[in-house]
């Protein structure tokens, strides 16, 4: 992909202009006991050292509540990274940020489901990364 004009889009792999930088975001998503799909995407030639951010809100209405979201990270369905992100603080966010590199021709795949429905609560995944293997006008 090459463009004068970075791609904004939730859900892909969105690379910067010149193709050495790229990101992904899962946009909000609400609590659900259900694992559901929040972010998924695929490699080209390039590989990506990427840095992720999982991230937790609770909101004021969740007192007392303990409950955590699991993330799940696979590369073409199987796992290589899995995290409890959890809070008991009233309207206080945790976070977990993991490195790792993502190969060529991947299909990245993350996943959320939380032990509750009970409280308020809302989960974020971004990443962002450095592309290596890309030449400036595209896919090689």
């Amino acid at each position: 992909m090459t463009s004068s004009q970075p791609v904004v889009t939730p859900n892909a792999l969105n690379f910067t202009p010149d193709n050495k930088h790229c990101y992904a975001y899962s946009g909000t998503y609400n609590a659900s006991t259900d694992q559901q799909t929040v972010l998924e995407f695929n490699t080209n030639s390039e590989y990506i050292n990427a840095i992720w951010n999982l991230t937790q809100f609770v909101r004021e209405d969740s007192v007392g509540s303990t409950e955590s979201t699991v993330a799940t990270i696979s590369f073409n369905d199987s796992i290589v990274y899995q995290v409890m992100v959890g809070s008991s603080a009233i309207d206080s966010p945790t976070s977990q940020n993991v490195e790792m590199i993502i190969p060529p021709f991947t299909t990245v795949k993350v996943t959320l489901r939380s032990g509750t429905t009970a409280a308020t609560r809302q989960a974020t995944v971004l990443m962002r990364g450095t592309a290596y293997g890309m030449t400036e006008t595209g896919y090689q």
